[in-house]
């Protein structure tokens, strides 16, 4: 949980907060709510709705405020674990195929697989989930994140 000193009053954070609860998408009668979000006393959560299988994964954020004269935020931004542990599946069954298969088929030959065809399919089986799970999951945290501090003009407190 990182702590943040905010350059907004609290009630002007939670106006925001009770803003993006209002947000709505679509048109017509196809209208949806953006944001998940939850309010209580001195605390806040919300998530940005939508991702769908391709799309991004958006986090969800904790915050809790305390109303002082410089107002300290802590902000607790949780990525979607269900993600990553779907990269690492298809990984390990990639890394397990790779590993194992005695014989391949290289430019149309049928042969045995040597130590550069190896780390090629290493690198892949490895490389394609990992950079997935990037786009999908890690930098959304990051753009939520940058998103907040911008909004809410929070300056790290050490």
């Amino acid at each position: 949980m990182k702590r943040y000193k905010s350059g907004l009053s609290a009630p002007e954070i939670f106006r925001y907060i009770e803003h993006l609860k209002q947000k709505e998408s679509g048109f017509w009668r196809l209208k949806g709510k953006v944001y998940d979000v939850k309010i209580s006393v001195n605390e806040f959560v919300f998530q940005k709705r939508g991702g769908n299988s391709f799309g991004p994964a958006y986090p969800v954020v904790k915050g809790r405020m305390n109303d002082g004269e410089p107002v300290l935020v802590s902000l607790d931004i949780k990525l979607s674990y269900g993600g990553i542990i779907f990269c690492v599946i298809i990984s390990v069954l990639m890394l397990f195929g790779v590993l194992t298969s005695d014989k391949v088929t290289i430019n149309g030959a049928y042969k045995r697989p040597g130590f550069g065809e190896r780390i090629w399919g290493l690198a892949l089986a490895v490389g394609i989930p990992a950079i997935f799970c990037y786009f999908k999951n890690i930098r959304q945290v990051k753009a939520t994140e940058t998103w907040l501090i911008r909004k809410f003009r929070l300056k790290e407190v050490a």
